[in-house]
């Protein structure tokens, strides 16, 4: 993570390496030799966070969502091994409550619940177009406020345990 923030910060990554000399013996031996930079790979990343992971440790198709929590974690973990304080922990800025409401149909009762979450993943409905001429499929464009609603959208729990009226009722989410 050091050599990535530095990378980002300073640009000394971003810049594509020269081609070495024909010989190392071109340039003055009293000073350094000169440095090749290729840039932070994104496979090199991935490989050092996935070390020890099933699924990350390989090369197939990950859900990039996944691995972001991973990688929160593996930073949160490292923190905590290090012994640093919860308030100085970069990741915590990452986090946000994720406030559930339920209600009871029976006795209308209603309860509030706030979770500590890093991230929301919100539902895309997948509707197809048809196919472009090199036969890829096509999808019709879903708006981000769709999606907010979808997923803030009420939902009907059947066999919900209500602590009010001691029962197994029908509640909404």
């Amino acid at each position: 993570m050091l050599k990535l923030g530095d990378g980002l910060v300073s640009g000394r990554y971003s810049v594509k390496a020269k081609a070495p000399p024909a010989s190392l013996t071109e340039y003055d031996t009293d000073q350094e030799p000169p440095k090749f930079q290729e840039g932070v790979k994104p496979s090199q990343f991935k490989a050092l966070i996935g070390k020890g992971h099933e699924e990350f440790s390989t090369m197939r198709q990950q859900d990039s969502e996944e691995f972001l929590q991973h990688l929160i974690d593996r930073l949160r973990s490292e923190a905590k091994r290090q012994g640093r304080s919860e308030d100085t922990e970069p990741t915590k800025h990452l986090k946000f409550g994720m406030e559930q409401r339920l209600q009871c149909q029976e006795c209308r009762r209603v309860g509030y619940k706030v979770d500590g979450v890093d991230l929301a993943s919100l539902p895309v409905e997948a509707v197809e177009q048809g196919v472009n001429e090199d036969g890829k499929k096509l999808f019709k464009q879903v708006r981000l406020e769709e999606c907010l609603e979808s997923f803030c959208a009420t939902e009907t729990l059947s066999d919900y345990s209500c602590s009010n009226c001691q029962k197994r009722v029908t509640a909404e989410k």
